[in-house]
């Protein structure tokens, strides 16, 4: 069968399946059930709770689905029984030690739903332009107008974070006897950590109400006891480090932070000491 025959029969109004959220959002979901319960079965029911939803349907339920698609998450059961588990994927993303590995399960990642697969082996990471690739999602694929311009903006943003390019196969088996430059904390692995220290249960998801990247906590809802200031953190022997953000965090958000710091140890610590810096 074609596609344009494929897409024919597919029920009208209706796209083919593809993520709702981009892989960077879906890691600062993921992250909050790991931080919450690690990779203990977590029921459904209880997802709108630990994400700020106010229910199952709409944006919660396309969270899950989107986090199924990258294989962040299983699920077993159905109805009111229906339980999620973080994945040995997901928790390989958030906390293992190397940072070519966490870069690698990132860029699997972002290329394990079926439609992902397909736009890389079409077109590499030189997609044309929007109108085209809106032309040919909908004529030979199926999509709606809709669905097709919001699956260009997750695809767009998803293989952003991952770091796809014609240069950075995801495939490529990485030599391990290479030496790493800068300790192997490239300008992506960077942005990727800034990216998942940001996740928080109080910002919301969805693309149209989400803050700009550059300003994560914009449209976050202030009170009169939150100010934003830096916090020079004085280490002896160096410069102070520098903390940013509004304060004071509640206990659960402050306990997230330091998850958080905990998690990003291998980007922002050296491995060297004292008496070998130069």
């Amino acid at each position: 069968m074609s596609e344009e025959q494929h897409a024919q029969k597919r029920p009208k109004g209706r796209s083919p399946a593809y993520p709702a959220i981009s892989l960077e959002k879906a890691i600062q979901r993921v992250r909050q059930l790991y931080i919450r319960d690690k990779q203990y079965a977590i029921p459904v029911s209880s997802l709108p709770d630990i994400w700020g939803y106010s229910g199952l349907n709409g944006p919660a339920s396309l969270t899950i689905s989107a986090l199924k698609k990258f294989g962040l998450v299983n699920d077993e059961g159905a109805k009111d029984e229906r339980r999620i588990k973080v994945t040995d994927s997901a928790v390989h993303i958030l906390n293992h030690p190397s940072s070519d590995a966490r870069a690698e399960a990132i860029r699997d990642a972002a290329l394990l739903p079926p439609i992902h697969r397909e736009l890389w082996e079409a077109y590499g990471a030189s997609l044309p332009s929007d109108a085209n690739l809106e032309w040919r999602l909908t004529r030979e694929r199926g999509f709606t107008e809709t669905g097709a311009k919001e699956f260009i903006r997750e695809w767009r943003e998803t293989m952003e974070f991952a770091g796809i390019d014609d240069r950075n196969q995801p495939d490529s088996s990485i030599d391990a006897s290479e030496p790493e430059g800068d300790d192997g904390k490239t300008d992506a692995l960077r942005t990727q950590a800034e990216s998942l220290a940001v996740a928080s249960p109080s910002l919301p998801i969805d693309s149209e109400q989400a803050p700009p990247r550059s300003q994560p906590y914009a449209d976050a809802q202030p009170t009169s006891s939150v100010q934003s200031y830096p916090i020079p953190i004085a280490l002896h022997g160096r410069p102070p480090v520098v903390i940013s953000g509004a304060f004071p965090l509640s206990e659960p958000e402050w306990a997230q932070f330091k998850a958080v710091l905990d998690a990003m140890r291998p980007v922002l610590v050296s491995d060297q000491s004292d008496g070998d810096k130069p």
